[in-house]
């Protein structure tokens, strides 16, 4: 009795398993790639977004304590105002202190961003 052979057969189907497996292996590696380069790229969205609404609000600030100086002069002592179609702010004169703030949404999270600032007036 003899040893038996391969079969000639089975050495092609090997290769399409390598194959397969390689390919199987090449396109997790795509999948990772991509999902990786979304989460980043969506965190950097965020922290765009989130430093053009701190900017904006840094504007309106100044704008809101011009307002309470202007009102200061008519003993208006708070006031609430909408700034934008996505922010909010106002003020409140505490003796000789003002303090103000804006607050924004951020659309793209969904994150409420608040920013202050207190006055002294003399």
């Amino acid at each position: 009795m003899q040893p038996a052979k391969p079969s000639s057969h089975s050495a092609p189907r090997a290769l399409k398993a390598y194959a397969l497996l390689y390919a199987t292996m090449f396109l997790l590696l795509v999948s990772f790639f991509l999902t990786s380069l979304r989460t980043s790229t969506g965190i950097t969205l965020d922290r765009l977004t989130n430093s053009h609404i701190r900017f904006q609000s840094a504007l309106y600030l100044r704008s809101l304590e011009q307002v309470a100086r202007i009102c200061l002069t008519s003993h208006i002592t708070s006031g609430d105002f909408v700034l934008d179609a996505d922010y909010s702010g106002g003020f409140e004169i505490i003796g000789h202190r003002v303090v103000m703030y804006v607050e924004a949404i951020n659309r793209r999270t969904g994150q409420t961003i608040r920013s202050t600032k207190e006055l002294i007036i003399p």
